[in-house]
């Protein structure tokens, strides 16, 4: 039996940099277009995730991101 990651665990892998990722990431790099519930399962688990926007290096457009800023204990 092959053992896989849930959707929430990709999430986790993805935010576990700690560096801010846009919320394009999720769907381009995980294949994830519902990864806001997975972002609101980790928030009720404990993990501390920011949501703010950022503006992008392409345009200069200021887009939804995301960053894990602690880790439950």
């Amino acid at each position: 039996m092959i053992a896989t990651k849930t959707n929430k665990q990709l999430v986790l892998e993805l935010l576990s940099d700690g560096r801010p990722h846009f919320s394009a990431e999720f769907r381009d790099k995980l294949g994830l277009l519902e990864y806001r519930k997975r972002l609101s399962e980790l928030r009720r688990e404990g993990y501390v995730i920011r949501s703010f926007k950022m503006k992008d290096g392409l345009f200069g457009h200021a887009r939804p991101a995301y960053q894990l800023i602690r880790e439950t204990n």
